[in-house]
């Protein structure tokens, strides 16, 4: 039986942390950086595939860890996608030095571990939104019009 493409983004996430790894190891600090972005980017795709949810763009990847945060009650969650989103624009900026490229390709890692766990919930913690904010993040992850103001 053929991986879903659940299955098929947790393994290249796992691909590119070992691959941002290797690239850290041997001093190729932009594209450590990139695939660090690009295994966070696809540990999210793999639970929104999991949940029938979009995930086409940034900011929709920026709605599906704010909405883990949210569901699991884990405001942390949000701020490792902000190491990891710091290490994409690393990239195209090539500011940082080693030890923040070594320290942000740790906590992709650890944010990996973190989203695997998630992803195994089946099924999820339920969730209610409690906020406008809440409700139009819902409506875009699951492709429906946003709720009037």
């Amino acid at each position: 039986m053929p991986d879903s493409d659940s299955d098929k983004y947790a393994n290249l996430s796992q691909y590119y942390i070992e691959q941002a790894e290797a690239y850290l190891q041997r001093g190729n600090l932009l594209q450590a950086s990139e695939k660090s972005w690009g295994a966070a980017a696809c540990a999210l795709k793999s639970i929104a595939e999991e949940r029938g949810w979009q995930h086409q763009s940034h900011s929709l990847l920026y709605d599906i860890s704010n909405q883990i945060a949210d569901q699991f009650n884990r405001p942390d969650m949000s701020a490792m996608l902000s190491v990891a989103k710091s290490l994409h624009q690393n990239f195209y900026e090539n500011l940082m030095p080693e030890p923040e490229v070594a320290y942000g390709v740790g906590s992709a890692r650890a944010y990996l571990a973190e989203l695997e766990s998630v992803r195994q919930q089946s099924p999820p913690p339920s969730f209610t939104p409690q906020t406008r904010a809440q409700r139009r993040r819902l409506a875009r992850l699951t492709g429906q019009t946003e709720p009037a103001m």
